[in-house]
């Protein structure tokens, strides 16, 4: 064998070998994830009380658990203190599994509420996106993270979370998040890339046990986010396969970001 030949050889069998940044086999979440439940709410005695409470419990998952409320870490199951709005409750447990729960917290006398928020995709790296709120109350005026709007549609958004409100013409307000997706496709856009840069012989094909096989869909989700890492600092795929494009990378990302649909 001619030494350009061993040398290639040597870098694709260390590339593919050095399993270092892939996490410890998956578990399925659906089987033995955490499930978090409603236990108990309290609404806020009025629009500008920060009185309201929630209650919720965790069953299954692994311990420890990690409980967020808007996506800031909190310590307790029982939550005080709250103002009329909705609440995005998550848990995320040692496997890295999760659940959630969008709560409402009402305000004594008012009927002010949001009856539902929907997204459009943005579109990767791009801002075509859209936001539309449908709410109930009297002289409702939208805000989309703090901007204020007579409309109940915002336009030309990009990927990414958003804090919606809506208030009344008594002042109450009531809060919620949304999502605005990509909307970038496993199916479509995602699963050739990877087929084309990593699933290959003596890599993540399946032939070798210390290595994730990446053409079940399932083995890709549990490392989503380990392969946006690797393919944004470039180590993925390995030295000895051609660089992937800045537009593949990005379209790796986006769809990660989403949440690693099977779409």
């Amino acid at each position: 064998m001619k030494a350009a030949q061993f040398i290639c050889l040597a870098l694709i069998i260390y590339s593919c070998s050095d399993s270092s940044d892939d996490p410890a086999p998956a578990v399925d979440c659906t089987q033995e994830g955490p499930t978090l439940s409603l236990v108990s709410t309290t609404d806020a005695t009025s629009c500008n009380a920060s009185d309201g409470t929630i209650e919720v419990a965790i069953t299954g998952g692994k311990e420890p658990f990690e409980i967020q409320l808007r996506r800031n870490v909190i310590q307790n199951t029982f939550i005080d203190g709250l103002s009329p709005g909705f609440y995005d409750i998550q848990v995320i447990d040692a496997s890295g599994c999760t659940d959630d729960l969008n709560i409402l917290i009402s305000a004594a006398g008012s009927d002010l509420t949001i009856d539902e928020i929907s997204a459009t995709s943005s579109g990767c790296n791009t801002s075509n996106g859209s936001v539309e709120i449908t709410a109930s109350g009297s002289g409702i005026t939208y805000f989309l993270d703090g901007v204020e709007s007579a409309d109940n549609t915002f336009n030309g958004l990009a990927q990414g979370s958003y804090t919606v409100s809506v208030t009344d013409d008594s002042g109450c307000e009531v809060t919620s998040e949304i999502t605005v997706p990509s909307g970038t496709s496993w199916a479509g856009q995602v699963k050739e890339i990877i087929q084309a840069n990593c699933v290959l012989s003596q890599c993540h094909d399946g032939s070798r046990a210390s290595l994730p096989d990446y053409s079940e869909l399932s083995n890709v989700q549990s490392r989503a986010d380990a392969i946006k890492s690797r393919t944004q600092s470039g180590n993925m795929p390995p030295a000895s396969r051609p660089d992937l494009s800045q537009a593949e990378i990005d379209l790796i990302a986006c769809w990660v970001d989403d949440g690693a649909l099977d779409n």
